[in-house]
């Protein structure tokens, strides 16, 4: 099963195995009181309560077997011989054959799971909203957010506020201003969309081998 963790900004990281949370436990990516959810319920539950203290569990200790006690009884007395028939010995018990259950051939997918150095390299090129955000709202008129999203266009919106600004004494250029500030509003609506497309492809990347 494949679950989705809440990162430090909020952000819905994933899927991932059990395997590769268990992964970034031990890495301390994940805390005990990280959010998890398995990949199609909508629960969010803590990963302590999905992966454990991941201690080792104690030797089970067996409980001696006592031996019966076997008491000693005298010998019989002997009765009397008396004519009788033979007993016929009592019919062996019938001997049921159970058949073993049919072999089905059923594969089953092994988890993925991350190096130390995968898990350094994803935590390093990971995208934040938080960080997005904040471009957006304080220089989203230069396109500084999708210049750290990757996005196309960021330079056509730096070269078009750096002209509008000089333009602004004539009053030509609060028609530009605005119009990039128009531009950032929209784009704070998609800055959600487009961490979790880039985050989702980087673990793809990852679990290929690609550099």
């Amino acid at each position: 099963m494949n679950y989705q963790y809440m990162d430090e900004n909020n952000q819905e990281i994933g899927p991932i195995s059990l395997e590769n949370l268990k992964s970034f436990r031990l890495a301390g990516v994940i805390k005990d009181h990280t959010l998890v959810r398995p990949e199609n319920e909508e629960l969010w539950v803590t990963a302590l309560s999905v992966i454990g203290k991941m201690e080792t569990p104690p030797p089970i200790s067996k409980a001696p077997v006592e031996s019966p006690a076997i008491s000693v009884v005298g010998k019989p007395e002997t009765p009397p011989t008396t004519c009788k028939a033979p007993l016929e010995p009592p019919a062996p018990p019938a001997v049921k054959t159970v058949e073993p259950p049919p072999v089905t051939n059923k594969t089953v997918q092994s988890p993925v799971t991350f190096s130390q150095s995968e898990m350094i390299r994803f935590e390093a090129d990971k995208k934040s909203a938080g960080a997005a955000f904040v471009l957006c709202l304080f220089l989203g008129n230069f396109g500084a957010h999708r210049f750290y999203m990757n996005k196309p266009y960021a330079v056509l919106k730096l070269i078009l506020m750096i002209i509008s600004i000089p333009l602004c004494f004539i009053c030509i250029g609060y028609i530009g201003v605005l119009a990039m500030a128009i531009w950032s509003l929209v784009d704070l609506f998609y800055i959600s969309g487009w961490v979790r497309e880039h985050n989702t492809a980087l673990l793809a990347k990852i679990q290929s081998g690609q550099s």
